[in-house]
């Protein structure tokens, strides 16, 4: 479990790292990365819906072979 937590941690450095060199390489705003953050949650919670609209199709399809 300790490398796990060893490598998500290497990976949220490196991430931030990386955000900051693109806003010091581009003079991105912090304001920019916070809408770019905000599309970007936008767009997976979007993603959500279409999952759970399948799996609310999977459940019925369920239901109706346990009626059988």
């Amino acid at each position: 479990m300790q490398e796990e937590e060893i490598v998500f941690q290497l990976l949220e450095q490196d991430r931030k790292a990386r955000i900051e060199r693109i806003v010091e390489e581009r003079k991105i705003t912090t304001e920019d990365c916070l809408v770019l953050g905000i599309l970007r949650i936008h767009r997976e919670v979007g993603g959500l819906h279409g999952d759970i609209a399948s799996l609310r199709g999977e459940i019925e399809r369920i239901h109706k072979r346990i009626d059988e």
